[in-house]
C-alpha cells in the first residue's frame, strides 16, 4: 500500500488500534446510510446533501454513539471514528518490544 504521491504509508490509526469503520445493524443487516463504506464521494460525508431523511437520522444516530462512547469523527467518512488526540497520545515503535 502506499501513498498518492508514491511515499510508503504513515503507520494508519487504524493498523496502531485507534481508528474503526462502523456502521449500525438491525436483524443482522446493515442500516441505510445513504453510501456504502469506503465510498470516497461527497455522499459520503456526515452533512451531505441529497441524503432522506432517514439516512440523515441513521447517521446521526452512529454520530450520537460513538461521540458518546469517546471517539471523534472526521468529517468526509460517516463511517470513520477514532480516539481524540491519538496522534499524540500513543507512541509508534518500530517493532515489538521496544520502547
Amino acid at each position: 500500500m502506499s501513498s498518492c504521491d508514491g511515499e510508503p504509508p504513515i503507520v494508519s490509526n487504524h493498523s496502531r488500534g485507534v481508528a474503526v469503520d462502523v456502521t449500525l445493524m438491525q436483524d443482522e443487516r446493515t442500516i441505510d446510510m445513504g453510501t456504502e463504506i469506503n465510498d470516497l464521494t461527497i455522499r459520503a460525508w456526515h452533512l451531505s446533501s441529497g441524503l432522506t431523511q432517514k439516512q440523515k437520522t441513521n447517521r446521526h444516530t452512529l454520530l450520537a454513539i460513538m461521540t458518546i462512547a469517546g471517539f471523534s469523527p472526521i468529517e468526509s467518512e460517516w463511517w470513520h471514528y477514532e480516539l481524540p488526540n491519538s496522534v499524540n497520545r500513543f507512541e509508534i515503535f518500530d517493532s515489538i518490544g521496544e520502547n
